[in-house]
Protein backbone atom coordinates (compact mmCIF):
# COMPACT_ATOMS: atom_id res chain seq x y z
CA UNK A 1 0.00 0.00 0.00
CA UNK A 2 1.83 3.58 -1.08
CA UNK A 3 1.36 6.40 1.28
CA UNK A 4 -1.73 8.86 0.34
CA UNK A 5 -1.04 12.26 -0.49
CA UNK A 6 -4.10 15.42 -1.19
CA UNK A 7 -3.71 16.47 -4.84
CA UNK A 8 -2.35 19.99 -3.40
CA UNK A 9 0.23 17.71 -1.55
CA UNK A 10 0.67 15.87 -4.62
CA UNK A 11 1.11 18.84 -6.66
CA UNK A 12 3.34 20.98 -4.21
CA UNK A 13 5.79 17.79 -4.38
CA UNK A 14 5.84 17.64 -8.02
CA UNK A 15 6.07 21.93 -7.94
CA UNK A 16 9.45 20.78 -5.74
CA UNK A 17 10.86 18.35 -7.96
CA UNK A 18 10.19 20.50 -11.79
CA UNK A 19 12.23 23.60 -9.64
CA UNK A 20 15.52 21.47 -9.83
CA UNK A 21 15.31 21.09 -13.97
CA UNK A 22 17.62 24.22 -14.25
CA UNK A 23 16.08 24.81 -18.09
CA UNK A 24 12.46 25.29 -16.48
CA UNK A 25 13.66 28.62 -14.56
CA UNK A 26 10.82 31.35 -15.34
CA UNK A 27 8.44 28.51 -16.89
CA UNK A 28 4.79 27.59 -16.63
CA UNK A 29 4.11 24.01 -16.79
CA UNK A 30 1.03 22.54 -16.71
CA UNK A 31 2.13 21.46 -12.61
CA UNK A 32 1.67 25.17 -11.85
CA UNK A 33 -1.96 25.42 -12.40
CA UNK A 34 -3.93 24.80 -9.92
CA UNK A 35 -5.92 21.79 -9.54
CA UNK A 36 -3.71 20.32 -12.14
CA UNK A 37 -3.56 16.84 -10.32
CA UNK A 38 -6.94 14.90 -10.86
CA UNK A 39 -7.97 11.27 -9.94
CA UNK A 40 -8.02 8.81 -12.35
CA UNK A 41 -9.71 5.30 -12.81
CA UNK A 42 -6.85 3.02 -11.75
CA UNK A 43 -7.72 -0.25 -14.01
CA UNK A 44 -6.09 -2.77 -13.28
CA UNK A 45 -3.06 -1.37 -10.18
CA UNK A 46 -2.19 1.44 -12.40
CA UNK A 47 -1.89 5.10 -10.84
CA UNK A 48 -5.17 6.82 -9.21
CA UNK A 49 -3.81 10.14 -10.51
CA UNK A 50 -2.57 12.22 -13.12
CA UNK A 51 -2.00 15.87 -14.45
CA UNK A 52 -4.35 17.53 -16.74
CA UNK A 53 -2.95 18.90 -19.60
CA UNK A 54 -3.72 21.39 -21.09
CA UNK A 55 -0.45 22.73 -22.87
CA UNK A 56 0.87 22.08 -26.61
CA UNK A 57 1.60 18.07 -26.91
CA UNK A 58 4.43 18.94 -28.95
CA UNK A 59 6.10 20.39 -25.87
CA UNK A 60 5.70 17.63 -24.00
CA UNK A 61 9.16 16.51 -22.52
CA UNK A 62 10.30 13.17 -21.08
CA UNK A 63 11.99 14.56 -17.83
CA UNK A 64 9.11 15.80 -16.61
CA UNK A 65 6.67 12.80 -17.51
CA UNK A 66 9.85 10.51 -15.83
CA UNK A 67 9.01 12.78 -12.33
CA UNK A 68 5.49 12.43 -12.62
CA UNK A 69 5.43 8.95 -13.17
CA UNK A 70 8.03 8.42 -10.55
CA UNK A 71 5.18 10.28 -7.58
CA UNK A 72 2.62 8.01 -9.58
CA UNK A 73 4.64 5.25 -8.26
CA UNK A 74 5.62 6.71 -4.85
CA UNK A 75 1.89 7.94 -3.92
CA UNK A 76 -1.73 7.11 -4.26
CA UNK A 77 -4.27 10.95 -4.29
CA UNK A 78 -5.99 10.70 -1.27
CA UNK A 79 -9.61 10.86 -2.65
Amino acid sequence: MKPRRSADELRLMLMGRLREIPDLAGQETDIDRPRSVVWMDPGDGGPNWTVRSVTDRRLYRKDIARIVVDMQLRYDLDE
